[in-house]
Order: C-alpha cells, then structure tokens, then sequence
C-alpha cells in the first residue's frame, strides 16, 4: 500500500512538471508584451561640440529634429561671435521633395531639399538663386553623435580665405554633434531664444540712441545763415561740419549719417530722380594710413584672381592710384550695363587715421555733374583746433 502512494505522487508531481510550460506558454499567449518600435536614430536634440570639429563658425548650435507622421520638423539655432543668432525651421518628407524654410518665423528666398536614403543618414541641399552648400547628416552606430560633412554642391560661392601670397585656399567645415535629452533641448532651446531677444532689444536701444546722435552729427559751419533756397539753387549751399569725423564738405543741405558699425556712412547728394547720388563713407576706427598705403598698392599689382564660375565679370578700370587734394589716393570706375547704364565712380583715401571713401553715380551718357566735382573738391579735414 505504502509502495502504491509513492508512486502515486511520484507521478503526480511528473505530471505537473510536465503540464507547467504549456500552461505558461498557454498563460503568455492569453497575455502578450507590447513591443516598442525602434527609435528613429535621426529624432532627437543635437548639441554641437565645438571641441571635436572642424572650423566650426558658430559659439554654439543646436539641431532639433522631431517626427511629424511621415514628416520631419527640423530646427537649427545657433549663436555666433557676432550676435547674430540664426533661427531657421523646416518641415520635410526626406523623399527630395523642396521645401521652403522660415529664418525667425519669416519665409526666406531660399529652398532646401532634403533625401534620406538610408536609416541612420540624410543629405540637405540648398537651391537658392545663387546655388547653395551640400551637406550630409549622419548619425553614429551608437545613436549618440550626428557629423555634419560638406559635399560637392551647386554653390557658386566657395567658403575659404586668401593667404598672404594672395593665394586662395577652401575652407572645409566637419561638424559633430552629440545628442542630449529631450528636456535639456528644450532648456538650451530656450535660453537661444531668451538671448536672442535680450541681443534685439538691446541692439534696437543702441540704434535709437545712434540714429539722435547720427541726426545732429553735422552742422552749419560758424557765420553761415540757412537760406530757403532750394538745393538745384547753387547759391544755397553751405559748409557743414562734422567734428565726430574730422571733416568739413560744402552741401545744398545738411548731410544724412548712419553709422554702420565699421563705418559712418554720409548721404551727401541727391537730386529728386535719383540720376545724380553722392555718398561718402568714413571708417570709424582709427587706421595706420602708411600700413593702408601698402596693402593698397600690393593689393593693385597683385594679379586678379580668378572669377567664380558661372560669375560674369562686371567690366570697369580700376582700382588705380591717383591722388586726391595732394595725396595718394585709390580711384576706380565702373560702368553698370544692366539697367539704366550708370558709371559709379570711387576715390578713397587715407589722412588723418582715417580712411575716406568718395562714391558718386550719374548716368554715363552724361558728363561728369558740376555738382560731383563742386562736393569733392570742398572736402577738407579738420584741425584739432576747429574740431570743437
């Protein structure tokens, strides 16, 4: 009987270990997982890392590319040396279909197109008026950096400096940027924005408060009377004087100033059609005219280099040395043959610690206007004296 029990639970117990996976496998059918899709490598918040590229141009960039159905939102902002902060969005289908960007909310001239042809990478081409860069996306095995590499392109203009030779050499840029959390996209996202603002507002202060300085810049020298005389009447002109910028010139009416960073630019001359304009430009930092001499005159003697294809060469002569009131100068003319045909003439020159720059522009039918001349002729620096 005892024998009997034993193997009773004996093969009760086989039994039940027997039946457990096919009532586990039974119990997991009734109940499966959800399986998550892969994550597309491409999504995600990319941050630059100025360290591992290559001639980067920016402080700081960030890339957000988020999945919208069967398209992409792609994002790029970046803060750059100059305070100029670029915000530029788009919407794509990666299939090659043209797309049109927003600089800042606003729609641009340009056009990019983008084609995925693989999971892990994607090209970005811009078919602007004047060609664009090619460039090409690709995401690392491990999903942690995106390199960003320049391609043969349509571009008619070519990233690069000229050495000292003269000689040109192209610049190559390779960018790598590593991937950051959603939330820390967002965070950096919006400090861009945050500074960009601060950057506008600030510089929408200073631009109010330089145009009311620029507005009163110059004035009627000492002993003259305004007259109502209008400024075809050659008897209504005036001396004005421009003691910020070392320089007295003889108007029909006050000068217009605005200053543009670099330089201050002078508004000296314009008739009612626009046929007859003078302009002046003067740098606003202080220059070594000797050290500005030489480079003029190695950069004329230096052979031309050549035009980018597919650029026609505006003909014209120039620049050539002259002199201008007893100094050396540089001249150029140039005749415009698109349009109404205008020569643009140009003489600069260096006195004082400054440079000046003489334009004028009339149609080229016509002789030089007495006006020109009359306006050129009356420059004169200021002594330290009458610059009060």
């Amino acid at each position: 009987m005892r024998h009997t029990l034993v193997r009773f639970l004996l093969a009760s117990l086989l039994l039940q270990v027997a039946l457990f996976p096919v009532g586990h496998a039974q119990q997991s059918g009734t109940s499966p997982q959800t399986i998550q899709p892969a994550a597309d490598p491409i999504v995600g918040a990319w941050k630059l890392n100025i360290e591992k590229s290559t001639n980067p141009v920016v402080e700081s960039e960030l890339i957000t590319i988020t999945a919208q159905g069967n398209q992409f939102q792609i994002i790029f902002q970046a803060m750059q040396s100059n305070k100029y902060n670029p915000h530029y969005e788009v919407v794509t289908d990666m299939k090659g279909t043209v797309s049109k960007p927003t600089a800042s909310g606003q729609p641009m001239n340009d056009a990019w197109r983008f084609s995925r042809n693989e999971p892990n990478a994607f090209v970005k081409e811009s078919l602007g008026p004047f060609g664009g860069p090619k460039e090409e996306y690709t995401v690392s095995a491990d999903g942690k950096a995106l390199t960003v590499r320049e391609l043969p392109g349509n571009s008619r203009i070519i990233a690069g400096k000229i050495d000292s030779s003269g000689v040109f050499h192209s610049v190559q840029h390779v960018l790598v940027f590593e991937k950051i959390s959603d939330s820390e996209g967002r965070t950096l996202s919006q400090q861009m924005v945050d500074t960009d603002a601060a950057q506008k507002a600030a510089g929408a202060k200073y631009a109010a408060e330089q145009a009311a300085l620029d507005a009163v810049a110059c004035s009627m020298s000492s002993g003259q009377n305004a007259t109502p005389e209008s400024s075809g009447n050659q008897s209504g002109w005036h001396e004005y004087v421009c003691p910020k910028d070392g320089f007295a010139i003889s108007l029909p009416d006050a000068p217009k100033k605005q200053s543009l960073g670099q330089v201050s630019d002078y508004n000296l001359y314009t008739t009612e059609d626009a046929a007859i304009v003078t302009q002046l430009w003067v740098s606003a930092k202080s220059v070594d005219c000797a050290a500005w001499l030489r480079e003029m005159r190695t950069m004329i003697n230096r052979p031309p280099p050549p035009p980018f294809p597919g650029l026609i060469p505006i003909p014209g002569t120039g620049p050539r040395e002259t002199t201008f009131q007893g100094g050396p100068a540089f001249e150029t003319i140039d005749r415009r043959t698109n349009g109404p045909k205008y020569l643009l003439y140009e003489v600069t020159e260096c006195s004082a610690n400054r440079t000046y720059r003489f334009h004028a522009r009339w149609l080229a039918d016509q002789a030089k206007p007495g006006e020109v001349t009359r306006i050129f002729d009356s420059f004169r620096l200021l002594t330290s004296e009458n610059k009060q």
